[in-house]
């Protein structure tokens, strides 16, 4: 695919996940609504005033409209394996840290899940460090050095992760969820 394929087909489903016509961007770009189809078809290499015209009514920068998307841009599926597992043997509660740490990025993203009634300690982290915790079943206590939050599925929690913390689920169903560390700089 050349770059001009890909900004054909980079348009087009620009469009379609806005639920734009070819006329309304055509309205807003100032471009032709034929001009912009024969590009969407690769029949046509738009000119530099045209894809900065594109790019301005599409709310981008013109490189993101033009830059095919690189190695690190790609789609990427993560999954829990054994190999990203990341809680202790016997523990009652499985961590799997399902998106490794990219270069550039400071997050972190576990999916975890209770298999036994109980509690467990999460070591501080380092100040500036937060975490996101969304619970997909079951309900859980989460123990912070300042105070108790109860979670239920379907809600989503932020803390500082500084703080010494620990869940706790101790009836009901099993609790599992995901969470994600966030890092300020």
């Amino acid at each position: 695919m050349s770059n001009f394929d890909y900004i054909g087909h980079f348009i087009r489903a620009y469009r379609r996940s806005n639920n734009m016509s070819l006329e309304t961007l055509a309205a807003q770009s100032g471009v032709s609504k034929s001009m912009i189809a024969s590009m969407e078809s690769g029949q046509k290499v738009p000119t530099i005033a045209v894809l900065a015209k594109l790019a301005h009514a599409m709310s981008m920068e013109l490189a993101d409209l033009v830059s095919p998307p690189n190695a690190s841009h790609k789609v990427q599926i993560f999954e829990p394996t054994v190999a990203n597992k990341f809680s202790k043997n016997n523990s009652l509660v499985t961590f799997h840290r399902v998106m490794p740490n990219i270069a550039g990025f400071a997050t972190e993203f576990y999916r975890f899940y209770f298999e036994s009634f109980g509690k467990t300690d999460f070591l501080s982290n380092h100040a500036g460090v937060f975490k996101h915790l969304w619970l997909e079943k079951g309900q859980i206590k989460i123990h912070l050095g300042y105070e108790d939050v109860v979670l239920k599925a379907g809600q989503m929690v932020r803390f500082a992760a500084s703080s010494p913390h620990r869940y706790e689920c101790s009836s009901g169903e099993l609790a599992s969820g995901v969470f994600y560390v966030e890092k300020e700089y």
